[in-house]
């Protein structure tokens, strides 16, 4: 055949749209040729890739570097079929085995959180955007398995206080209290109402929670408050069925209502919304057209006990996932009038999840199986109940039983322990950075507690303390693979270009498949690197002539020659070279791919050697990083590098 491009086999160069086989290994496929001509193939848009049509048994992957050069002559006469009949004939094999730019999410959030998003809703932002080929689950353990979250409402007051055990035993050993309150949630323009807790009418204890509106002109008027904790304590998985019984006494005028407002949905990401009205078929006003109405049978001027099952109301949503990939995100209550005042009493408030503990996470899982998802997932947890908060990739890692276990065995580095041990690779979540020299000393001195992973970039907080952090730990000689995230808690902001904070960053894992153990092992060897999605969807590498890559380690003293590759940068944007957190070269791109070379001083010494990648480095104060390699380690001898990665770093 006669191929365009350079000396690599088949004219490899930058972007290429990509087949996935079942087996994992990808085979390339042409979107357009260098003159600009149409693809060859019947395209359709898939994430903002050209894709032809696939046989059966293939499936569409993520784009790979480099991309196929459109073939010349006689083959761009054949029809898009026998075109792709060649490709998949005499690509694969010379494809199968090469690594690809996997980009993930490594820190996300869904209905087992506190936040707003389902998983559902987060996977179909992940396609829309083609921000990345893959979402790693972290949610928070102890709120997964509904651990200390709050159970009942006394309604002593507008405010009340719950116990809980402590989370740092450190400053509050043994117990701690935090606080649950009402808040009103209308639009400010909702007319006048009023909450108290009053004396007049209780059930299990001395008081209740009386809300009234004073009517407005023969108009149908609502008023709610909704229910918040410190620390979002009162929200849970809805697939943990909880089950809700609440005291209500209808004064006769007017209806009482609950109403829970659940996780954001595809494709608008609008929450649903379940409504349960007291004693009248009414219709409560709420947002969204997602809702699911209720009449419960009551009777006025006395009080009646109702229990409520809402996983189950949920599932009459018609949503993916049964309606079970949602949370209760808020419990409201309200009263609605027809025009006159209304008012009515509430009391004694119990949510009792069904299941509680390690299950859950089974049960998440299974959930997350049944989602019609769109990019590939992956199982993991952050356990942030004590200590550091530190994510669990891979493995069969269990969520530690909280209630049950000695505190003393629950900090951070019994927690990474606890990872290891089942199988997982553990990630230290968002340093901080309030006490740099303290938390490197200590960082330092325990082999980052035997963390595989470091979170540098995290939404859109300043990276600069955290890569400074990373530098001295690689010149202390403790490997640990720096990632950035968006830690996403709601696909709504976490996602889209006008809302950048929530996901600052992705990782791009050097990788033979988008599967569990090569993105695990490419993790743990360092071959990763970090970008701003919205400003940099590129590739970053480092090699030399004798093979080193980014990641590695070899044995030397002398001075040495690095490459930084980059494809798909902006021409101007500047590639800075760092040795132990001092810059080497700094130097601008003319073209969007570009080779750097940088020689590293000899020493008899740790050097942590990485690149970076600025965009308008020179017209601002705070340049904007926008990509960050890892490094490689250049070491006087083996034992220098220290860390559960330190011998898979070297190569030979």
């Amino acid at each position: 055949m006669d191929w365009i491009g350079n000396d690599q086999p088949f004219g490899f160069t930058a972007h290429q749209t990509v087949l996935t086989r079942r087996d994992g290994f990808p085979a390339v496929l042409p979107r357009e040729s260098d003159s600009g001509a149409s693809d060859p193939l019947p395209g359709k848009e898939n994430s903002g890739n050209v894709v032809g049509e696939v046989p059966a048994g293939v499936f569409l992957g993520p784009p790979v570097i480099p991309r196929l050069i459109a073939p010349s002559g006689a083959l761009a006469d054949r029809t898009a079929q026998e075109n792709l009949v060649i490709y998949l004939t005499d690509v694969v094999c010379a494809a199968m085995h090469a690594e690809a730019p996997f980009a993930l999410q490594l820190h996300t959030h869904g209905s087992g959180s506190e936040g707003r998003a389902s998983m559902y809703a987060q996977d179909y932002m992940a396609a829309e955007t083609g921000f990345v080929d893959g979402i790693w689950w972290t949610e928070h353990g102890f709120r997964l398995v509904n651990y200390a979250k709050i159970e009942s409402v006394a309604f002593s007051g507008l405010d009340e206080e719950h116990t809980f055990p402590t989370r740092d035993r450190e400053r509050a050993p043994g117990t701690t209290t935090i606080s649950s309150w009402w808040e009103r949630v209308d639009p400010d323009d909702a007319p006048k109402a009023m909450a108290e807790i009053t004396a007049s009418r209780a059930t299990t204890g001395e008081t209740s929670l009386y809300l009234t509106v004073p009517g407005r002109d023969d108009r149908a008027t609502a008023a709610r408050w909704g229910l918040r904790a410190d620390n979002y304590r009162e929200r849970m998985p809805l697939f943990s069925r909880p089950k809700i019984d609440l005291a209500v006494y209808p004064s006769g005028m007017g209806c009482p209502f609950l109403e829970l407002v659940l996780s954001e949905q595809p494709p608008d990401l609008s929450q649903p919304r379940l409504v349960y009205t007291f004693g009248a078929d009414v219709s409560v006003p709420v947002e969204g057209d997602r809702c699911v109405r209720r009449t419960v049978d009551v009777t006025a001027d006395r009080w009646n006990r109702v229990s409520l099952e809402p996983a189950a109301d949920a599932e009459a949503l018609d949503l993916p996932g049964e309606g079970l990939d949602n949370a209760l995100y808020q419990l409201r209550l309200g009263v609605r009038s027809d025009g006159e005042p209304a008012g009515a009493w509430f009391d004694d408030l119990r949510i009792e999840p069904a299941f509680i503990g390690k299950e859950l996470v089974d049960i998440q899982r299974e959930l997350l199986e049944e989602l019609p998802t769109r990019v590939e997932h992956f199982p993991g947890i952050e356990i942030s109940w004590y200590g550091q908060h530190v994510n669990a990739f891979g493995g069969d890692v269990p969520v530690p039983d909280y209630a049950d276990r000695d505190p003393d065995t629950l900090d951070t580095g019994h927690v990474v322990k606890h990872i290891i041990e089942h199988g997982g690779e553990a990630g230290y979540n968002h340093p901080a950075t309030s006490d740099l020299d303290d938390h490197a000393e200590r960082l330092i001195r325990e082999a980052a507690y035997g963390v595989a992973i470091l979170e540098i970039g995290r939404r859109a907080e300043p990276v600069a303390d955290r890569l400074e952090l990373w530098d001295r730990l690689g010149e202390a000689g403790v490997a640990v693979t720096g990632v950035g995230v968006g830690d996403t808690h709601h696909a709504g902001s976490g996602w889209v270009a006008d809302h950048p904070a929530d996901n600052w960053w992705v990782t791009k894992v050097w990788a033979d498949a988008c599967k569990l153990e090569s993105l695990l092992a490419g993790l743990r060897a360092g071959r990763a690197f970090f970008a701003r999605p919205q400003a940099f969807d590129g590739t970053m590498e480092i090699k030399d002539e004798a093979g080193l890559a980014m990641g590695d380690a070899t044995v030397t003293t002398d001075a040495k020659r690095l490459t930084a590759d980059l494809a798909g940068g902006t021409p101007g944007d500047m590639v800075r070279w760092i040795c132990n957190g001092e810059e080497l070269t700094a130097e601008p791109i003319a073209a969007a791919d570009a080779s750097i070379d940088v020689t590293v001083p000899a020493k008899a010494d740790v050097r942590g050697v990485r690149w970076e990648l600025y965009r308008d480095y020179e017209d601002r104060e705070e340049p904007a990083l926008v990509g960050a390699s890892n490094p490689v380690y250049l070491v006087s001898e083996r034992a220098q590098l220290r860390g559960r990665t330190a011998t898979e770093r070297f190569s030979g």
